[in-house]
């Protein structure tokens, strides 16, 4: 499917495909610190979010609100109690969870003053639809699955792990609304769980900055493909992810343990999308951080999502992202240089929070915290640039080719070259400007091939050292007969010397035999010599491809006729034939030891008999038939390999022979 078609798609979805709020919750036998965690995943269209303090009613709160409008979508009181929500489109409801939200955060201290407010609420109707994610300062952690008049608890510690995730549809709508994202987020937190890593760290850090594909599968950033052919090499689109387009916020809320102060439940927060954004600490004892709210305009959002913009540049698209202008091996990418800050100051309000479970700090200590964060914060993605320098890069599709093989290079170049240049043994000269060439070395020998790409004003190079590696696999003698390379024959003996040759390569082989070190024939698989002469004598057999040659020696020793040694030659049990391949008549050619009963089958590959050449007795020695390619019925065989099989009282030999027409 096309880049162009995947757009359209999810232009014609609409709103239900749009928003996939992630939701969960976790009390402190599934996280790795004992405290109950709450998160979120804010999905919506591009309004600003920001965080608002509201400290007039009975209960102080910090939540996370659109811009410009009334309501809450998640947030915590200095009761300890906090909420988060996803919409749920399967319960059918006009929307107002946010609303429910605003009203509950400063009258809640427990899920018990939460149940009451839903069923004070149950009478009248309520214009909501979601399921809310709740935890208070006694550990107790819920699901709440809320309708217009009725509403379903699923308590943490009712589940096997105590944990609970949620996206947007709910179990009594029986809905599957943004179901691989919700497969996505149970595999992410239940694999944190197994690790006894479940804690705001991981969750910031894994859960929600995670990408997957349309099956759920989760991408490697960065990503070493072509997610699509119409894409640029590393990019991927991000509609299925937990961390999607429309993610414009995320908030992780950690509760305390028993016996903390209520006042150090905090809330990290992700202001605009996660992928750039930086993670912060906000409590709900105060005025939140002037860069997350200065009259209704949070700048660490827009710095975030503006940072984003620069690495979501194909086609204008915010779905489609540049993974390398995430992470990359030199170092350079967004994610290479946000981790380690985050985590210095993950590091540095741990420290914080434990002197302050020594000695409890004032409002104004733990608010100057957060704002020395957040200024920070500021000032570091202020700083941070997105590298769009070209990277040049490419693969091949064989490192070790034959000399008449073809070299097929892709090119794998990031952030947009206009032209290319390829040296293919780095000697200096160019030999092609094409962007993905192929290319014959047509010689052994170890290359270093150079890239150069250009965009029209700037040029950058890489070459890769000794990366192709040309080979030739000589030919070789699968089988040969005399087995024996070194023997003895009395004066005036017949022998008869066959060979088998392969190559691995498929080339085409010249064969010459040399008797005596000169030559004697030319591309024959079988000769016979008669040694007629006394004394040590050799016989070779050489066969050449176009790139190197084996060669195969015997040594024969001929020794004069003696009573020992009598006139009747010694033979051997042999089966050979030529020419092999054939078309359409071969000469099969056997040696038998002593006189004997002789029977010589032909069989077909299926091991079905197609031909009997002969069945009668034989004296010792040399023997020929031919076949000439017709079977017992008086049929012409076809093209293919048969097996010529030779029965004596004491041997039983093999030979394939090949029929080509």
């Amino acid at each position: 499917m096309s880049a162009r078609t995947l757009i359209a798609i999810a232009l014609c979805v609409g709103i239900f495909e749009m928003f996939c709020c992630t939701i969960g919750i976790a009390n402190g036998t599934a996280t790795s610190d004992g405290r109950p965690l709450m998160w979120k995943s804010r999905d919506t269209s591009d309004h600003q979010q920001v965080v608002r303090y509201y400290g007039d009613g009975e209960i102080q709160f910090v939540g996370v609100a659109t811009s410009a409008t009334n309501g809450v979508w998640m947030g915590v009181n200095v009761k300890g109690f906090a909420i988060g929500n996803a919409v749920a489109y399967d319960l059918e409801r006009l929307m107002g969870n946010g609303d429910l939200m605003t009203y509950c955060l400063p009258r809640c201290v427990t899920l018990e003053d939460f149940e009451a407010i839903l069923d004070s609420t149950d009478i009248v109707g309520r214009a909501t639809y979601g399921s809310f994610a709740v935890f208070d300062s006694t550990g107790a952690a819920a699901m709440y699955e809320v309708d217009q008049a009725q509403y379903w608890k699923f308590d943490t510690v009712d589940t096997p792990n105590g944990y609970i995730v949620r996206t947007n549809f709910t179990v009594n709508g029986g809905g599957t609304h943004s179901a691989i994202e919700y497969a996505r987020s149970k595999t992410i937190i239940g694999d944190l769980y197994d690790e006894n890593n479940l804690n705001y760290r991981s969750i910031i850090q894994t859960h929600s900055r995670d990408f997957a594909d349309q099956y759920g599968n989760p991408f490697e950033i960065p990503f070493r493909d072509y997610y699509d052919i119409g894409m640029p090499w590393g990019y991927i689109f991000t509609h299925y992810s937990i961390c999607e387009r429309f993610t414009q916020s995320v908030g992780v809320f950690r509760g305390i343990l028993p016996g903390e102060s209520p006042k150090l439940s905090v809330m990290w927060l992700l202001p605009g999308h996660p992928e750039t954004s930086i993670a912060i600490p906000i409590f709900p004892v105060g005025l939140p951080p002037v860069e997350t709210n200065l009259n209704d305009l949070s700048y660490l959002y827009l710095r975030a999502n503006l940072l984003r913009s620069m690495i979501c540049d194909y086609w204008g698209s915010l779905t489609h992202i540049d993974t390398y202008r995430l992470r990359n091996s030199a170092g350079t990418g967004i994610w290479d240089k946000i981790y380690p800050m985050e985590t210095y100051y993950f590091d540095r309000f741990d420290y914080c929070f434990q002197n302050w479970l020594n000695e409890m700090p004032g409002d104004n200590e733990i608010l100057d915290m957060q704002y020395s964060m957040a200024t920070d914060a500021y000032e570091f993605l202020m700083n941070l640039t997105v590298e769009t320098e070209m990277e040049p890069y490419f693969e091949v599709d064989n490192l070790e080719p034959h000399p008449t093989e073809y070299v097929q290079f892709t090119e794998r170049s990031l952030h947009g070259p206009a032209y290319w240049k390829w040296d293919f043994d780095n000697d200096g000269v160019y030999d092609s400007q094409e962007q993905n060439p192929s290319w014959l070395y047509g010689e052994e020998g170890v290359y270093s091939v150079k890239l150069t790409v250009y965009d029209g004003e700037d040029s950058a190079s890489f070459v890769r050292e000794d990366y192709i590696h040309v080979l030739n696999h000589p030919p070789d003698f699968p089988y040969y007969e005399p087995h024996e390379l070194e023997f003895e024959v009395v004066e005036d003996e017949t022998i008869a010397f066959s060979i088998e040759v392969a190559d691995e390569d498929q080339d085409s082989l010249f064969i010459q035999w040399y008797w005596n070190s000169m030559t004697f024939v030319d591309s024959l698989e079988l000769v016979t010599i008669r040694f007629d002469q006394l004394g040590d004598q050799t016989l070779s057999c050489e066969v050449t491809d176009p790139y190197s040659q084996t060669r195969l020696d015997w040594l024969i020793h001929v020794v004069p006729m003696t009573e020992e040694n009598p006139a009747v030659p010694e033979y051997t049990w042999s089966l050979s034939n030529f020419p092999n391949p054939f078309n359409p008549s071969t000469t099969v050619s056997f040696s038998l030891k002593r006189d004997s009963e002789v029977r010589l089958d032909i069989y077909d590959v299926r091991g079905r008999k197609v031909r009997t050449l002969t069945d009668e007795r034989y004296t010792a020695g040399q023997h020929q038939i031919v076949w000439d390619g017709i079977s017992d019925d008086d049929k012409e065989m076809a093209s293919g390999v048969y097996l010529l099989k030779l029965t004596t009282g004491e041997a039983n030999l093999l030979r394939k022979a090949l029929m080509v027409k």
